[in-house]
């Protein structure tokens, strides 16, 4: 098999298949969120690029925050709603002190921050 040099850029999308998550790696043309296709089962995704050089050794680089799925919560929106997932969710973000976060698909959640974006955010700042 030859080598081919130079740099590809890689989507990274994970799954949660209910004992473990996944990621599925896929070649794409550029870095832009909005052509992600959402099949509605990715919690999330990030981009970076695979760089190959003249010998054939391969380096990830770049790699962008990751991008979640779900929905955006203040710690005074979950306040107002019952349930044990926004409980656990609520002492979670006052234990770290997070003023927001994102509850997944799958009732995972992340804090947000410079490595991780909500989805919506990350479409409207494409769209202004």
């Amino acid at each position: 098999m030859e080598n081919k040099e130079g740099t590809v850029t890689i989507r990274e999308c994970l799954y949660d298949r209910g004992d473990h998550y996944d990621s599925i790696f896929k070649e794409v043309d550029d870095r832009d969120p909005k052509k992600v296709l959402d099949f509605g089962n990715e919690l999330g995704f990030r981009f970076f690029d695979r760089v190959t050089d003249s010998e054939g050794k391969t380096e990830e680089v770049n790699f962008s925050s990751w991008i979640w799925y779900g929905e955006k919560y203040t710690h005074d929106e979950l306040a107002k709603m019952e349930g044990p997932i926004y409980e656990e969710v609520l002492r979670f973000m006052e234990k770290y002190n997070l003023p927001v976060i994102c509850i997944g698909r799958k009732g995972n959640f992340t804090p947000l921050d410079n490595n991780n974006k909500f989805y919506g955010d990350v479409i409207e700042q494409k769209t202004k």
